[in-house]
């Protein structure tokens, strides 16, 4: 059982990233996955270290992107 948590960081010089933490990477691709996600938002981003980062504030669609993604949305967290 994973806990998805989804932020909105500020980063160097002011600017704004969404932050998505506790994607099991064993059984999810996080690479593809955040290519279906910069697709939808239209944004840069990126994947380390298992936390997706999306360029922007993507606070309002995210979390029902995920869930036709296939997350359960009980386990998905917006901060």
């Amino acid at each position: 059982t994973q806990k998805i948590v989804v932020r909105v960081i500020n980063k160097k010089f002011n600017k704004v990233y969404t932050t998505i933490n506790g994607i099991d990477t064993k059984e999810i691709d996080i690479k593809d996955t955040t290519k279906k996600l910069k697709n939808k938002f239209a944004c840069g981003g990126t994947a380390k270290k298992g936390v997706i980062e999306l360029q922007g504030n993507h606070k309002a669609g995210i979390k029902d992107y995920l869930v036709q993604l296939g997350f359960p949305p009980e386990t998905i967290d917006v901060m």
